[in-house]
């Protein structure tokens, strides 16, 4: 999530719920990529500014340009961010994964009770190696991962 400096893009409503949105600024610290994911330039970076990745961004033109049918989610927030997408995924006919070792919450029992729901209504909660088979897999059959 990312913002302009005078949070202009940010309601009030947010900045009231999450204080912590005043860090969020377009250039900051804060919002950089992890550099150990190794981002790639011809990967597409997308900057949103609610929970859902969906809302507001260009993520499902992306992935219906590109013929995607799966989305592998890892992230911060169980409870916020990695459920309203998996929704968003649900909900516009995608097979979604969440893999449960790259992704975490503040709370732990909001984390352990939004894994199970969203394991049983929105998508597929899996573990890392299993995850990382199923990249491998793709790649031996010459889909683009």
């Amino acid at each position: 999530m990312a913002y302009d400096a005078d949070l202009n893009e940010a309601p009030a409503t947010l900045r009231a719920k999450l204080p912590s949105t005043r860090w969020l600024v377009r250039g900051s610290e804060w919002v950089q990529l992890e550099p150990a994911l190794e981002r790639q330039p011809d990967e597409p970076l997308i900057e949103k500014q609610r929970a859902s990745a969906f809302f507001g961004t260009s993520l499902l033109s992306q992935l219906v340009a590109r013929g995607v049918d799966t989305t592998i989610i890892a992230g911060c927030s169980t409870s916020g961010c990695i459920r309203a997408t998996a929704e968003g995924c649900f909900n516009n006919g995608f097979r979604a994964v969440v893999v449960r070792e790259a992704v975490g919450d503040r709370s732990p029992s909001a984390h352990q009770a939004n894994l199970f729901d969203i394991d049983a209504r929105y998508a597929d909660v899996v573990s890392l190696d299993h995850a990382l088979d199923y990249l491998v897999s793709l790649r031996s059959v010459g889909s683009p991962v």
